[in-house]
């Protein structure tokens, strides 16, 4: 996605958070259980869409600690609050 496009609007309550410490992948999907098909859009940065569908269900960061917010910001399809993330995903992950 070009910085120029416009980004998909999704509601924070609609968005549900997954974060694996262990490998620092921060998964956020729209739907979820969904069979889907994935699409790299950056090195280590997945679009996940429903295989029957099309639709946009999701993305998936590796090595998301790491990642710098413009780059994401960048070629995210939807705009993500990284304070909320960082606050109430990464801060408060039990194991």
């Amino acid at each position: 996605m070009l910085a120029n496009q416009i980004k998909i609007q999704i509601p924070q309550n609609q968005l549900i958070y997954k974060y694996n410490k262990k490998y620092d992948i921060l998964d956020i999907y729209i739907v979820n259980n969904k069979p889907m098909i994935s699409d790299e859009i950056l090195n280590g940065v997945y679009e996940h869409f429903d295989r029957d569908t099309d639709e946009l269900v999701g993305i998936s960061i590796e090595n998301y600690k790491n990642r710098n917010e413009c780059e994401l910001y960048n070629v995210l399809p939807f705009k993500l609050d990284f304070d909320y993330i960082e606050n109430n995903i990464i801060k408060n992950f039990k194991n």
